[in-house]
């Protein structure tokens, strides 16, 4: 006991370089665990990255394919519509103007296939259309007609 009461100052450092070297080896360890946990949140980081750039990329594709297909459709259907208005121009010419099929079978029409369906209502639409375009031929006939007898 005499020794530690006489040698209490060498006690005292060599706690103190105990209690320094058990926080130096805490705190390299928890150095070591957040770069660990740094390397694999960046890691993970880039994955999601990469993934969402591909999501985005296939997402565009589909997308664009999709434009260019509804384009296609709204482009083949203006061409069928402007040739049967021109059809319906030179009938009405010529005087022989078909007659349109009732609305009763527009809606027997839907009936049908997926395909042949589709197929099908354009091509009533575009009777439809024809049936309009005449009406509205003969409304003017019939305004041009008022303005005269005036």
């Amino acid at each position: 006991m005499t020794w530690v009461l006489a040698n209490y100052r060498i006690l005292i450092v060599g706690a103190i370089v105990l209690a320094l070297g058990v926080q130096t080896w805490r705190l390299d360890r928890c150095q070591q665990e957040y770069s660990n946990f740094k390397v694999t949140i960046e890691a993970l980081g880039r994955a999601q990255k990469a993934k969402l750039e591909e999501d985005a990329k296939f997402n565009n594709e589909v997308t664009n394919e999709t434009i260019a297909a509804k384009d296609r459709a709204i482009s083949d259907l203006s061409t069928r519509y402007a040739a049967a208005r021109k059809r319906l121009y030179e009938r009405s010419r010529s005087g022989g103007v078909p007659q349109a099929a009732p609305p009763a079978t527009i809606v027997a029409a839907c009936e049908g296939g997926s395909a042949e369906r589709l197929a099908d209502l354009e091509a009533r639409i575009l009777d439809l259309l024809e049936r309009a375009d005449r009406e509205i031929a003969k409304y003017a006939a019939l305004w041009e007609w008022a303005q005269k007898v005036r």
